[in-house]
């Protein structure tokens, strides 16, 4: 038989945490891998209360995660108690340990294949990142995350995905980018790897141009900011970023993790923006059928396929296969790229006319459309006429003038709904552009820099244009034109 010593001896050699516990939930003894498990020493764990016995059922095998303090991570841990014969102050017995990496792989997992579904299976863009930002913020230590998109110049950044931010987030980013702030995911961008900032909110505050988020800002418990680039074909096309919920680096696990789901938007995105490509080039008529199958056929299936083949391949990381079997994978992989390539290429050497060339009306209403998709704002374009017939200088300027207004209405109105309207009266044209949101104040400047550029167009075409905010709300663009000789059909 043991003698209580050799006991004592055994179960410190042990990996596992053992301790015995008071009837009030009191430590009275731990063996050495509960220290090292609980990250303490003796001297302030025993004669402290038990969290882990405080969760814990006789008889039952239990998860319990304590939560992080300081610079702490939170753990999670598999508890059993279990009665010890009566030996005075401690009647129980209890065995746990660290299942932490266990949990957070199968969390991950589950996130990712829940955003997978999503992505595959939804139409709203910025649902699908909505749900990607929350995903990453409820599997790591992250208390933020936000979704951002870089487009070629004319610069446009947008947050298309976001969580644990204020709904006006988005709008006031754009208002600080407006006023000439540079992003700082673009840093991570130009790298092409992600980047940690720390003291990240005096960044904010020392800058008067990011003062459109300082309400927000300057009262977050938060001061590690992390940011990793979306890649598309070795091209940054926007990042993934947050902050971290203490302030510490975050973990290798964190950063395969968020890389993993950066791919995953800027995959979603990227058939995003095919679909909207598709949508342009279906309007060349003797193209619309083999755009029209291209996209809605082919380039999903691929895409789902792709995404299908990342999901088989997290699996094999994580659970562990043959190397003849990653090969098979990455070969599939390989094919399914090399076919996208193709349709890509097939596509690109499509004529792509410029929208205004398509006719007044039919690129009104493509870039109305392109929006929908894009944003998920509804925009309403009414016209009782087909076809406007203008000078192609002319029919550009018109253009331009009411997809600035579109995309106004877009980006910073917070409207949930917008109606294009365009008459012709005798000799003059009239396109009016409303929305329902939160209106431009006195001086516009919600408008931003696209203001001057409507206005310089409208002296050019010796048109007016009217900005006012109605008495029920949100925006009135008008823009009335003279119109010299015109044919309306």
């Amino acid at each position: 038989m043991l003698s209580r010593d050799d006991a004592r001896n055994l179960l410190n050699a042990s990996d596992e945490g053992y301790a015995m516990i008071d009837a009030t939930g009191v430590y009275v003894w731990a063996n050495d891998a509960a220290y090292r498990l609980l990250r303490t020493s003796p001297a302030r764990l025993l004669g402290s209360s038990s969290i882990l016995f405080a969760h814990a059922v006789e008889g039952e095998e239990r998860t319990c995660r304590i939560d992080s303090t300081g610079a702490t991570l939170a753990r999670t841990f598999s508890v059993g108690v279990f009665r010890l014969p009566s030996r005075g102050m401690a009647p129980w017995g209890m065995r746990f340990r660290d299942v932490t990496e266990t949990v957070d792989q199968g969390a991950r997992l589950d996130a990712f294949m829940r955003s997978t579904s999503a992505v595959a299976l939804g139409t709203d863009l910025n649902g699908a990142l909505d749900l990607l930002a929350e995903e990453v913020r409820a599997v790591t230590g992250f208390a933020t995350c936000t979704i951002f998109v870089s487009a070629p110049p004319p610069l446009e950044y947008q947050a298309l995905g976001k969580a644990g931010y204020p709904d006006d987030w988005a709008d006031r980013v754009g208002a600080a980018i407006d006023r000439g702030a540079q992003p700082f995911t673009l840093e991570a961008e130009r790298r092409k790897q992600p980047v940690v900032f720390r003291n990240f909110r005096a960044r904010f505050l020392e800058d008067p141009r990011w003062e459109s988020v300082w309400g927000f800002v300057r009262d977050l418990p938060w001061n590690t900011y992390v940011a990793v680039p979306m890649m598309v074909r070795g091209e940054s096309i926007g990042a993934m970023a947050g902050f971290l919920q203490v302030d510490r680096d975050p973990t290798p696990d964190d950063l395969r993790f968020i890389s993993a789901m950066a791919d995953h938007a800027a995959a979603a995105i990227d058939s995003s923006r095919l679909l909207s490509s598709a949508r342009l080039l279906a309007i060349e008529r003797e193209r619309t059928r083999v755009a029209q199958d291209l996209h809605d056929s082919v380039a999903q299936t691929l895409y789902s396929l792709a995404l299908r083949i990342q999901t088989v391949r997290a699996l094999g990381l994580r659970d562990g296969v043959t190397e003849q079997l990653m090969q098979e994978i990455s070969e599939a992989e390989r094919l399914v790229q090399s076919s996208s390539t193709q349709v890509r290429d097939l596509l690109s050497r499509i004529h792509r006319p410029e929208p205004f060339e398509l006719g007044l009306m039919p690129a009104v209403r493509l870039k109305a459309d392109e929006i929908s998709l894009e944003a998920g704002l509804p925009i309403d374009v009414r016209c009782e006429v087909d076809v406007i017939d203008l000078a192609p200088d002319r029919a550009e300027d018109v253009y331009r003038i009411v997809a600035e207004a579109m995309t106004n209405a877009r980006k910073h109105a917070a409207a949930s709904r917008v109606v294009v309207q365009v008459d012709v009266h005798g000799d003059h044209l009239t396109v009016s552009v409303t929305d329902d949101g939160g209106g431009i104040g006195p001086t516009h400047e919600r408008l931003g820099i696209g203001l001057p550029s409507m206005r310089e167009r409208a002296e050019r075409l010796g048109a007016r244009l009217d900005v006012a905010t109605p008495s029920a709300g949100g925006t009135r663009i008008e823009l009335t034109v003279p119109l010299e000789s015109i044919d309306v059909k």
